[in-house]
């Protein structure tokens, strides 16, 4: 948190075009790299972990200080009854230590069930640790850390398990505690008095029936007051998420925040004018979406999930295949490849497959292929190997290697090595 709070006070003043609220669902679940390239607009998540609606007004109040967002999203998981699960004074301490001493603080700070002053002034909380500080303590407490992924948490996705979940279909709803509902009147006439627009959403996780009739009151409730409410648990067979491969039972990773950020951009444009942002940030951004593309694919080891992942990211697929006499791969695992532009009939013969930006067969050869991406000189020679700029990158040990290469800036995203011949294991450098 201490990141995410000091990379939002390190942003220079009036960049934002797009502030994200809420929970670790919000950060976890929204990546601000995609609203960045499909959208051009500046985002930043100024979320925090099991944040009370309380907090997050404060930090609203604070985001107002210093920039002019077109639009709000707030994610409104701290509606709900599972909010109170993980609600503590450990938790809300997490999420007030940063904040700049001022009044948002003390007002974020008194939704403690402990004495305010004993948590803006902790010496005395935490005096018990006074004889065994050392100077890391006093180097880290006067140290600023830059959050340069925009507040937005990369999760890596892991192995996969069979999912029974069910979205509630009930379509009863239960008010919330009035408390929140006076809360979500507050965020709205904030919004209003700084000229931002407000969005609300929630993201997907295991809700329980009650939370579930809980935001079908929210949905009324965004009607009644003319706000936008997008409830993607409702939507999880429209954009293809699954519980078991896109994200926990409780958070997204990589893989599901690219889909419900990617669904997220198109509804921007489609109902919110904003106007163009600025390029301030857009080597960063661009750098956070080389981390999400790393991440996306570093934990794959299906070689049909990899390369349906590949295929939807902006970078560009060379494979590279030494012929042999039999595929020890499952059937459609050699489809695949035959769908990539392999002739797995040209027995002991090397083939360089390379799929352009729109991942259609740009060029395919038994010999030496050579271009450029982003003034990056790329070069794939017969004997497999990937060299940019001369430099050799990787030497595959096995007969069948993917590699693919952001477009943008010509980094090498991952490269997975197959053998296809006896047993069939994966390779990687």
């Amino acid at each position: 948190m201490t990141s995410k709070v000091d990379g939002f006070y390190g942003l220079e003043e009036n960049t934002m075009d797009v502030l994200l609220f809420g929970t670790s669902h919000i950060f976890y679940g929204i990546n601000p790299s995609i609203l960045w390239r499909n959208n051009n607009i500046n985002s930043y998540v100024f979320g925090g972990e099991c944040q009370p609606l309380e907090i997050t007004l404060a930090y609203m109040k604070e985001s107002f200080k210093t920039q002019s967002p077109q639009l709000i999203i707030l994610d409104v998981f701290g509606v709900s009854n599972s909010i109170e699960s993980c609600r503590t004074d450990g938790s809300t301490k997490v999420n007030t230590e940063d904040l700049k001493l001022n009044q948002n603080k003390i007002d974020a700070a008194s939704t403690y069930d402990m004495d305010m002053l004993f948590n803006i002034f902790d010496v005395a909380k935490y005096h018990n640790r006074l004889f065994e500080m050392d100077k890391k303590d006093f180097e880290n407490g006067y140290s600023h850390f830059n959050n340069t992924n925009f507040g937005f948490t990369l999760a890596y996705p892991y192995g996969q398990y069979e999912s029974y979940y069910e979205y509630s279909h009930d379509d009863a709803f239960v008010m919330p505690e009035k408390s929140k509902i006076d809360l979500l009147d507050e965020i709205n006439n904030l919004c209003k008095e700084n000229d931002s627009q407000l969005l609300l959403i929630k993201t997907p996780y295991y809700a329980s029936d009650e939370d579930a009739l809980i935001y079908n009151y929210i949905e009324n409730y965004a009607k009644e007051n003319e706000i936008e409410f997008i409830n993607f648990n409702k939507l999880l067979s429209t954009i293809d998420y699954e519980f078991d491969f896109d994200g926990s039972t409780w958070h997204a990773n990589v893989l599901g925040s690219m889909k419900l950020t990617s669904y997220l951009s198109n509804y921007i444009n489609h109902n919110y004018n904003l106007d163009q942002s600025s390029d301030f940030y857009s080597n960063d951004y661009n750098n956070l979406y080389i981390k999400t593309e790393v991440a996306a694919l570093n934990k794959i080891t299906d070689l049909k999930d990899w390369i349906e992942i590949a295929k939807s990211l902006d970078g560009t697929i060379i494979v590279n295949y030494q012929g042999s006499d039999k595929l020890w791969l499952p059937d459609e695992q050699i489809q695949l490849l035959i769908d990539l532009g392999l002739d797995i009939q040209q027995v002991d013969k090397n083939q360089i497959i390379l799929l352009d930006y729109n991942k259609q067969t740009r060029e395919k050869s038994s010999e030496d292929i050579q271009f450029i991406i982003n003034n990056h000189e790329i070069e794939v020679n017969t004997r497999g190997e990937l060299i940019v700029d001369e430099k050799l990158m990787n030497s595959p040990e096995t007969n069948l290697t993917l590699s693919i290469i952001d477009n943008s800036s010509g980094y090498i995203i991952d490269t997975i090595s197959v053998s296809t011949v006896g047993d069939t294991y994966i390779f990687r450098k």
